[in-house]
């Protein structure tokens, strides 16, 4: 775990370094601002299961209680589809299976009802997906 670190840590600094361009190229302070958020899902495949999926608790709990509005303004926002992603590629991880099998499902009978709602369709009635013209 060590190692993979100390790689991703080196490439992220050889990235920085040619970017930056002994300073000839794209300013520092641009460069760290934009690299946050790299470095923070680069941290994520290296949590657990379980962290991941409290982590991504979190976030539901804030999404919901702003209505789903960032507020971070330009900094790309760390949301759950990200979180999501890494555990899907965990194949072989029955808690990450589940999980994701989980909220794909909910995520599904929340767009549903997203749609009832803005197109004023009974709770019986749904749109039927497929190709115009």
């Amino acid at each position: 775990m060590l190692g993979i670190l100390n790689t991703q840590l080196f490439l992220y600094q050889l990235l920085f370094d040619f970017f930056e361009g002994s300073g000839e190229g794209l300013q520092r302070e641009f460069l760290e601002k934009s690299s946050s958020f790299i470095r923070a899902v680069i941290s994520l495949y290296q949590q657990p299961t379980s962290s991941l999926i409290q982590t991504y608790e979190r976030i539901e709990a804030q999404l919901q209680a702003t209505e789903g509005i960032s507020k971070d303004g330009d900094e790309q926002a760390l949301e759950e589809r990200h979180i999501l992603i890494i555990l899907k590629a965990r194949k072989k991880d029955k808690n990450a299976k589940e999980f994701v099998r989980a909220k794909k499902k909910a995520t599904a009978k929340h767009r549903k009802r997203i749609l009832q709602n803005y197109f004023k369709l009974s709770q019986t009635e749904e749109l039927i997906e497929g190709e115009v013209g």
